[in-house]
């Protein structure tokens, strides 16, 4: 997995559709996908020794 380490950049991606983007809970259900991504950052943060 070095190779993978040594990319400059890692990108996320979830596809919304317009009635999420524009519903009332759309902070509350968007918090809970950027929640999903907190095990892969923790590992990158601790692959690349940076404090979380």
């Amino acid at each position: 997995m070095l190779e993978d380490l040594k990319r400059k950049d890692f990108i996320g991606v979830c596809r919304l559709e317009p009635d999420v983007v524009f519903a009332a809970d759309f902070v509350k259900e968007t918090t809970k996908l950027f929640k999903t991504s907190k095990p892969f950052f923790r590992f990158l943060c601790e692959a690349l020794s940076v404090s979380v």
